[in-house]
């Protein structure tokens, strides 16, 4: 038997129903895939459309409920609306089936330390050094770190994880142990960034902290003026309050 098409058309007297447009809106709108979802967040956060966006992903997500990106976008926006525990909230949905998701425990320590709770949000920036391969804690051994190249991703199937660079984690982690009065544990990962070349005017001027707070002037100074040969104008000014 041959196969049959159905076509389905309205009756003209349906379509002269004053309901008719509010049936198709929905109709049409119902027919929007997760892609679509996304991309109309993706053109509502170009636009700081910041809670219209967050409205596209919850539609994308009741679609695919495991849906990375939508977890990743929609904590993103609720951190540019200034909602760090909304933002909390998603990424710790996101890693309860993605547990070693590393811009999501990332991220949640960044939100922690703007909330001042540096305590935990060195815990978070722990979780992610280890799940790369360095423990902070480990003191028995060296310990070596290596970046995933682009490459490198894709030769070991890889290519779909983000690797927050250990640049970030240092750096973050230095400020937060610093922020705690630990300034021994915060000028390590401090030098840590300088041997990566990465923040490293930013990195000197914290370190000159450190001396200052060890009563160690000359020392503060010579990194406040390293700090300021690197272009970081912060140091400049301690340069001319402590430094003359």
């Amino acid at each position: 038997m041959p196969a049959v098409a159905y076509i389905y058309v309205l009756p003209a007297i349906l379509m002269r129903h004053p309901f008719t447009n509010i049936l198709l809106a929905i109709l049409l709108y119902s027919c929007n895939s997760t892609s679509d979802y996304l991309q109309k967040a993706n053109a509502a956060i170009e636009k700081e459309n910041y809670r219209e966006a967050i409205n596209f992903l919850d539609k994308a997500l009741t679609k695919k409920k495991y849906l990375k990106e939508a977890y990743t976008e929609k904590a993103h926006c609720y951190t540019k609306l200034n909602k760090d525990d909304s933002a909390i909230i998603v990424y710790s949905q996101l890693i309860s089936f993605d547990p070693n998701n590393n811009l999501a425990l990332y991220n949640i320590g960044l939100c922690m330390y703007r909330q001042e709770k540096f305590d935990e949000a060195i815990n978070y920036f722990k979780r992610v050094l280890i799940i790369k391969g360095y423990n902070p804690d480990d003191t028995s051994k060296s310990q070596f770190t290596m970046e995933y190249t682009e490459f490198g991703k894709e030769l070991l199937g890889k290519e779909d994880r983000f690797e927050v660079p250990f640049s970030d984690l240092f750096y973050m982690s230095g400020l937060a142990h610093y922020s705690i009065g630990q300034r021994k544990k915060a000028y390590s990962y401090f030098m840590d960034c300088i041997s990566r070349k990465a923040y490293v005017g930013e990195s000197y001027y914290m370190i000159g902290f450190c001396w200052l707070e060890s009563n160690q002037k000359e020392k503060a100074c010579e990194s406040f003026k390293n700090s300021s040969l690197y272009g970081y104008s912060l140091a400049n000014e301690e340069l001319e309050k402590n430094c003359k």
